[in-house]
């Protein structure tokens, strides 16, 4: 025989499946679901960040991770100081097969084991809310650094610049050159999604700002320019063995590689993961 406390408990359990059946018949969205403390599906982020599945969860990346062991790039000769445990160096981006793309300053940047590094350790305590993470790392990197052409004189952008932005487009090149028309041809397309932002990574003898906007304005570059006292270190980060010739690449707000434009022309549309 059911007690009142049992025919409470069914009772409770009832409305509250009535209230999840209708909230769902009348479309409400994901956020209001999350408000009112429902959730309509499974939290897709894993438990633990591990090294089998940090490229796919880039929300997690730390922007600068340290040598956990005794660590210097094969062959390297130079001073062994600058790969003691401890260093520490900015994460450009995870790579496909687990390598991390880290950039030493003046020691360089060199594709790093992920065992060597605290970036695992970092990235759960950013997924635990442990340690804060005010914007994805590529927008860390390039706001205040970079001069939108839309505004006279140019301005830098700043977060809120590229809030909406859920992919970027940069481009190694020299300004004026008919090879960064070609190229901008080709990607031209792209500037027609409000989210895609260009970014131009100037390069050849052109360095002083005024002149490189107007080469770039000239070329039609629909996007923002980086200032030059920084351009030579982001170009070589980035694009490595590419940095010296026109290139391209497509990628996500945290700098993980959608695509790289080589030759062939750019998809109007997004690769999968958007």
């Amino acid at each position: 025989m059911s007690t009142q406390k049992d025919r409470s408990m069914k009772s409770l359990a009832g409305i509250a499946g009535f209230l999840v059946c209708a909230l769902s018949w009348f479309g409400f969205s994901e956020a209001i679901w999350a408000e009112v403390g429902i959730r309509s599906g499974a939290d897709a982020s894993p438990r633990v960040i591990t090294s089998e599945n940090l490229f796919q969860n880039e929300r997690y990346w730390p922007y600068h991770v340290i040598l956990e062991e005794a660590w210097k790039p094969r062959g390297f000769q130079g001073e062994s100081f600058a790969w003691e445990q401890g260093t520490v160096g900015v994460l450009v981006r995870v790579e496909p097969g687990g390598l991390l793309r880290v950039d030493f300053g003046r020691f360089g940047v060199h594709e790093v084991p992920i065992s060597a590094t605290t970036v695992l350790e970092r990235a759960n305590q950013i997924q635990r809310g442990e340690r804060s993470k005010a914007a994805p790392n590529f927008v860390v990197a390039v706001i205040r650094r970079c001069l939108s052409l839309e505004g006279s004189p140019p301005q830098y952008w700043t977060a809120a610049s590229v809030a909406e932005v859920d992919r970027f487009v940069l481009v190694a090149g020299e300004p004026g050159s008919e090879s960064l028309r070609r190229r901008l041809k080709k990607l031209t397309p792209l500037a027609e999604d409000k989210g895609t932002a260009f970014v131009l990574l100037p390069h050849g003898s052109h360095r002083m700002d005024p002149e490189v906007i107007e080469k770039a304005r000239s070329d039609g570059w629909p996007g923002c320019v980086v200032h030059s006292r920084f351009s030579d270190a982001y170009r070589h980060s980035i694009f490595g063995e590419d940095a010296e010739r026109t290139a391209a690449i497509i990628q996500t707000p945290e700098g993980r590689i959608l695509e790289r434009v080589d030759g062939a022309p750019a998809r109007s549309k997004a690769p999968s993961d958007r």
